[in-house]
């Protein structure tokens, strides 16, 4: 009689080291599309994409995927291969390359994050990450004009709302200006805040019922907020510094704005 074997599965250990990405900063306010520059371009790019395996090319598979800062989406993926075929230098000495396509609009600033990961028939490998840092060195700062916001309010025994609008635009686009908002300050301390305030050009889209977003048109560059003072608030100066910031992190013009309760 034969004796029984206990056959025991064979795992392998898939791994994936040495990733670079190139380049690995983009500039694209150095790039023209159409002989210009404008705040709606897409820019289309490509990425040079490398990795260093465990595994022949005949018995792993990797793959390189770009996703945005702050997105669940690809905006590119692409094969790399081992066959010695540009951008591939040396066909089978586990170094695998590919090139990989992808675009985003010029107002974007911020990390594409790349992932590289690798499979076979019976595993998957380790994953490799790294990043592209897209930068614009020619950005224009956002501008605030055009302030609505009275200058005067009288105590009530009752809670008063008063809404506020300004505009807000930038010369690289709308979709630049990442944030509208306003400090209040109880004068004569003009040194503590009692809290940033954020405005909104969604149309009420955010609106949580607590946020005071009562904007009316989305994307018209008015941003607006509706705030309460309390029944029987005491006389009093509240001065409000009104301020955009946009993706690059660079910062608008101030509006500085009292109101005086009495």
């Amino acid at each position: 009689m034969k004796s029984s074997e206990i056959i025991e599965p064979t795992f392998e250990t898939l791994l994936l080291v040495n990733g670079t990405v190139s380049p690995a900063i983009v500039n694209t306010d150095t790039i023209f599309i159409n002989g210009k520059k404008l705040s709606t371009d897409d820019i289309p790019l490509s990425a040079t994409v490398t990795v260093k395996g465990n595994r022949s090319r005949s018995t792993m598979s990797v793959s390189a995927h770009l996703m945005k800062q702050g997105s669940q989406n690809f905006i590119g993926e692409e094969l790399l291969h081992d066959d010695g075929i540009s951008p591939d230098i040396v066909a089978g000495d586990s170094i695998y390359a590919g090139k990989v396509e992808y675009s985003i609009l010029r107002s974007f600033v911020g990390n594409i994050s790349v992932s590289i990961s690798g499979s076979s028939e019976t595993s998957a490998s380790t994953i490799f990450f790294t990043s592209i840092s897209i930068t614009r060195k020619e950005n224009n700062a956002p501008v605030i004009d055009q302030l609505n916001a009275p200058d005067t309010l009288i105590s009530s025994s009752s809670a008063q709302t008063i809404q506020i609008t300004m505009r807000a635009h930038d010369a690289d686009g709308a979709s630049d200006i990442n944030s509208v908002f306003f400090n209040s300050y109880l004068m004569p301390d003009s040194l503590t805040s009692k809290g940033i305030v954020t405005m909104f050009d969604d149309g009420g889209a955010s609106n949580n019922g607590s946020n005071g977003n009562t904007d009316a048109v989305a994307g018209d560059g008015i941003y607006t907020v509706t705030i309460i003072f309390p029944a029987n608030i005491s006389a009093q100066k509240r001065r409000f510094v009104f301020e955009a910031v946009d993706a690059s992190n660079s910062r608008s013009n101030l509006i500085i704005h009292d109101i005086i309760i009495k």
